[in-house]
């Protein structure tokens, strides 16, 4: 079911050449391996790489690379078993080729007796059909991993990786340091061996509550992660998700905090409030309140694009989009004043209904400057509603949205329809999402939806002046 939505006019089309009309299905049904998750996409000069997450029925995942031709048909899939109980994100480095695919471990493959953070890497070059990488983390076949126990319970969950390019990895999520309290937590290693980079934080690790002083009760949660631009000695990271401090009122507010990527301390030249993050009220709601900052990119001129939804009092819910400065303000250019609601086509406007609309990713469109979001939605809260993936892209300064596709999928015909996205990849022609969708009530499925530009209409008419 194919949708084109748009308030201007669509210049997001489906890409002929790729898949079945701009679609590609990638069935992961190994024995004992029933569920595929899609996770990020890649493009290797010749294709593309789908990375995959698949659980298998003793509750461990496995790590899964689908080579991708170019017209859509899948070319190999590696199938690299771990010894990780959540997979949340993977990552390709292409300087060495290898892939690392990050989230949470647990006894008895790992040490210990809670939950860790834990990642483990992926060598598609050196074997035939893919093993884990040598010398990295205990070097053993098939579970080659490194763990790192950053708080005192069993809830530390790396739900980002990132490759920094001289050093190695950043993973990114929470710890909870006591009960019912957590933190944001990084993890700083070396990409050959997994060894802890010594000059991130304590001994490369590094975890910071919201606020200066939390109280015994505070959840948070990590959504989305990125890397600024900068030199390497000057390289930000900054992490974005939500929080609540009451367990009473259940309000959570958006945040982005900023770190120096390279030192793991807050970087004092980033906001001036408490603990050097921003909070994001991204509603006029006062009670019963969900925000989150979901996605985050950092924009060619060093602004930090941003995604999230924001709920009322009765937790209707409805996109919002947000741009910062880099010294991280609301950016008075972004429409008046940094954050934004826009509409989502004719029939995806949620606000009193009780769908929701989830941002999954923000790209910025190298040539137009536009920005591009992958979200997943559904119109109503019942059984039967399906959920659609879908791309919406907003001029630069987001006035209003000039293109948009929706997509879901067939499936099993006692199954509804059901997708959600997770990555993007853009460039100047064309955007490539990478998701999931549900065949069956045991079994997900990796989905990819590739759609092509038409900017001989919108030859950036809308992307604003160069200071956006």
């Amino acid at each position: 079911m194919n949708e084109p939505l748009g308030s201007v006019a669509s210049d997001l089309d489906f890409d002929p050449d790729f898949g079945t009309d701009g679609e590609a299905l990638f069935y992961l049904d190994y024995p004992n391996a029933p569920i595929g998750q899609g996770l990020r996409v890649y493009s290797n000069g010749a294709g593309w790489y789908a990375l995959a997450a698949h659980k298998r029925q003793d509750g461990y995942w496995d790590a899964a690379v689908i080579k991708v031709r170019p017209n859509g048909l899948q070319d190999k899939v590696y199938l690299v078993p771990t010894p990780l109980t959540r997979i949340s994100d993977a990552v390709w480095d292409p300087t060495t080729r290898k892939f690392y695919f990050a989230g949470q471990g647990h006894t008895p493959a790992l040490p210990g007796s809670d939950a860790d953070f834990a990642v483990t890497c992926v060598d598609i070059d050196s074997t035939a059909d893919g093993d884990t990488c040598s010398g990295f983390g205990n070097g053993a076949s098939g579970t080659a991993y490194v763990a790192f126990n950053l708080g005192a319970s069993n809830h530390d969950y790396a739900t980002r990786v990132l490759v920094r390019p001289n050093i190695g990895l950043l993973l990114v999520g929470t710890a909870e340091l006591t009960d019912h309290q957590d933190v944001v937590a990084v993890a700083s290693l070396y990409r050959a061996s997994g060894a802890p980079y010594a000059g991130f934080g304590t001994n490369g690790r590094f975890h910071t509550a919201i606020l200066s002083n939390p109280p015994l009760h505070a959840e948070v949660n990590v959504f989305d992660a990125a890397l600024s631009h900068d030199a390497d000695a000057e390289t930000r990271l900054y992490i974005a998700g939500n929080y609540s401090l009451d367990d009473a009122q259940h309000d959570y507010d958006g945040f982005v905090l900023a770190l120096k990527a390279i030192e793991g301390v807050k970087d004092p030249n980033f906001y001036a409030g408490d603990a050097r993050h921003v909070a994001l009220d991204l509603g006029d709601c006062n009670v019963n309140c969900r925000d989150a900052v979901t996605a985050i990119n950092v924009q060619a001129n060093g602004k930090i694009s941003m995604a999230g939804w924001s709920t009322d009092e009765n937790l209707n819910q409805q996109l919002m989009l947000g741009r910062l400065t880099i010294h991280g303000y609301p950016d008075p250019s972004f429409e008046g004043g940094g954050l934004f609601s826009p509409t989502l086509g004719s029939h995806y406007y949620l606000p009193n209904s009780s769908g929701f609309v989830i941002p999954r990713a923000i790209a910025e469109r190298p040539n137009t400057r536009d920005l591009v979001v992958a979200m997943d939605a559904r119109l109503d809260a019942g059984a039967n509603s399906p959920a659609f993936q879908i791309l919406g892209q907003w001029p630069g300064n987001a006035r209003a949205e000039i293109a948009g596709i929706s997509f879901t999928f067939t499936s099993d015909p006692s199954v509804v329809p059901w997708a959600i996205g997770a990555a993007l990849l853009v460039d100047a022609d064309s955007a490539m999402l990478i998701g999931t969708r549900r065949w069956s009530g045991t079994d997900d499925d990796v989905t990819l939806v590739r759609t092509v530009a038409n900017d001989t209409l919108f030859a950036d008419m809308f992307g604003g002046p160069a200071s956006d």
